[in-house]
């Protein structure tokens, strides 16, 4: 086989990924990244499917990161939060339940880290205004001044982070 070379959005700049063979006898995919390439080695039985591969070691980083980051920003504005997870949603970048329990997409991952922190703060912030309104919105400025501009990025690029 041949390697293939196509890009990915992560962290909101285009990776190279590279899709080659596993070494003989290896039993599992492996992908490795470092310095904007993600290397997808693929075992035997994924060849077919190397979009599957890279989706979910995509969203094995995203929760590494989502969770990162609710917790430090959580922690740096006294947002008190029950659980935690990350999952493949097709309309929301995020959600919080009257429970406190918050939920994000997987493919904020793709995003650039300003436009995650957003989403984040976003979600933090119905933990003490569970609406929309105007209070809301001046609460999450406090936290956020550049909020105008992620929400424009999102707006910008959003529909095409969906269709991966």
């Amino acid at each position: 086989m041949r390697p293939a070379l196509t890009t990915v959005l992560y962290r909101g700049e285009q990776w190279r990924v590279r899709v080659e063979p596993a070494p003989p006898g290896a039993r599992r995919s492996r992908v490795l990244g470092a310095h904007g390439e993600l290397s997808l080695l693929l075992a035997p039985q994924d060849v077919r499917r190397p979009r599957t591969v890279l989706k979910h070691r995509l969203r094995q980083y995203a929760r590494e990161l989502i969770a990162e980051e609710v917790q430090r920003l959580a922690r740096s504005f006294s947002f008190v939060f029950s659980t935690l997870s990350v999952r493949d949603q097709r309309t929301r970048w995020g959600s919080c339940s009257g429970r406190g329990h918050l939920s994000f997409n997987w493919r904020l991952v793709m995003a650039p880290p300003d436009v995650m922190r957003y989403v984040v703060l976003h979600e933090l912030t119905h933990l003490v205004e569970p609406n929309h309104s105007s209070r809301f919105w001046r609460r999450l400025a406090q936290v956020c001044p550049d909020l105008a501009q992620q929400k424009l990025w999102l707006r910008r690029h959003g529909a095409s982070l969906m269709r991966f």
